[in-house]
């Protein structure tokens, strides 16, 4: 980290490889020791993970808009029109299906190879306007499209170069570009449906980053219908904990609060203690042992999982604790 003279901005590198970071930061830690990688990576809590926790779960978008007032109705409108010419600007058709095929194809290792190999190939195509679409939906695939871009940096076709390299740097710029996957789970969201709730619980079982998985398991939390009864008792029988753990969240919506009582018990003594969080924080208040896995969640190695138990139950399981 360096500040040059006379300016009143900073530059942060890499210390080993001397790179410099693009971008705007949120937040700011210093530590007074080396801390590790995995250490570090923990400190990033997602938003969206502690508002699912917390119960607290992202506005209702419209489909259920009887008994909102007048104006909250149009600011939800106004949102879910923002998402639909999104998804619309990035090719994405805006209905249930073509979302959902949108999702299915981002989680296909093999369809996007596919579609990038066609989006480069329209770098360099004769109409202008397929040349910026195909730039558009490569900066809309962010960190997945780098490496097709930095191959495509050395085509010999200078068009290509450029816009390879033009769309890379963009895709660097956080604050320039949301990914379009994120408009497509908040258009699940807003439009709760059975296809729906089988498409995310299909994302989960790939290899997604947190903060993906935590937009899949805030779509969850607002698509769950009783249709997906069994579905969501398949995903608390899997091996996978984050599946289980989504499928808790889900619950919420499908299950009243005797069946739920019932089952969520057997999961305060899961083995991975997120999945333990999840169920101890729906059963939050109703439920003594329930407070006490979230004591002993306390002292958890995870940086995250102690954030999670001190936004939900401040100091309540201290008190408890003491007893």
């Amino acid at each position: 980290m360096v500040r040059k003279a006379r300016e009143k901005s900073w530059y942060f590198s890499n210390y080993s490889t001397r790179k410099i970071f693009h971008g705007l930061i949120d937040e700011l830690a210093v530590f007074e020791n080396d801390v590790a990688a995995p250490v570090a990576e923990d400190f990033h809590v997602d938003p969206l993970m502690v508002k699912i926790l917390l119960g607290k779960r992202s506005q209702e978008m419209p489909g259920n808009l009887i008994d909102e007032n007048k104006n909250e109705a149009n600011h939800l409108r106004r949102e879910f029109d923002r998402i639909e010419k999104r998804l619309n600007e990035e090719g994405i058709q805006a209905s249930i299906d073509g979302v959902i095929e949108y999702i299915r194809q981002f989680n296909d290792d093999e369809e996007l190879e596919r579609q990038l190999a066609r989006l480069i190939q329209q770098l360099g195509d004769d109409s202008f306007a397929k040349r910026e679409a195909a730039s558009v939906q490569l900066r809309g695939l962010g960190s997945r499209a780098r490496r097709a871009l930095e191959e495509a940096k050395k085509s010999d076709d200078l068009e290509i170069s450029w816009r390879a390299s033009t769309s890379l740097k963009a895709s660097y710029n956080q604050a320039s570009i949301v990914l379009p996957i994120n408009f497509a789970l908040d258009y699940l969201r807003a439009k709760p449906s059975p296809k729906a709730v089988a498409c995310l619980f299909t994302s989960i079982e790939r290899d997604i980053s947190a903060k993906q998985f935590a937009r899949v398991c805030a779509a969850l939390a607002r698509c769950a219908q009783p249709e997906n009864h069994d579905q969501i008792i398949k995903g608390l029988n899997s091996d996978n904990p984050r599946v289980r753990f989504a499928a808790i969240i889900a619950s919420d919506r499908v299950f009243d609060s005797n069946a739920k009582k019932k089952f969520l018990v057997t999961y305060l003594s899961d083995d991975d203690e997120l999945v333990r969080l999840a169920a101890a924080s729906l059963l939050h208040g109703r439920s003594e042992v329930a407070l006490k896995v979230l004591a002993n969640l306390q002292s958890s190695q995870s940086f995250t999982t102690r954030y999670l138990v001190e936004q939900l139950i401040g100091c309540d399981v201290i008190d408890f604790a003491s007893k």
